[in-house]
């Protein structure tokens, strides 16, 4: 879904952050969805993820939620990918 996104610019963000929760709700098989960093987080412990992994995740939500709701984001689309795919990345032992 990510390289999708890429392919077609500019990226959603909502359409990132929507790929980067399914995954992480997969790996880590957290219930339902979650709605902020902090419900993420809070979700992530309760399954046993390590601190950095908590950290991180919590992380990278905050600035897509950054990228999709400020006025002036400093983010875009095309760096959340980027990011995401970091993320998937290190949860998956390949970084």
């Amino acid at each position: 879904t990510l390289h999708s996104l890429g392919r077609h610019p500019p990226a959603d963000p909502a359409a990132v952050v929507a790929a980067a929760a399914g995954y992480l709700s997969e790996r880590h098989d957290l219930p339902g969805l979650f709605r902020t960093p902090g419900d993420l987080a809070r979700r992530l412990r309760e399954a046993g993820a390590d601190a950095a992994t908590v950290a991180e995740c919590e992380a990278f939500v905050r600035k897509a939620d950054a990228a999709r709701f400020a006025p002036s984001p400093e983010v875009t689309g095309e760096a959340l990918i980027a990011d995401a795919e970091r993320l998937i990345r290190r949860q998956e032992g390949e970084a």
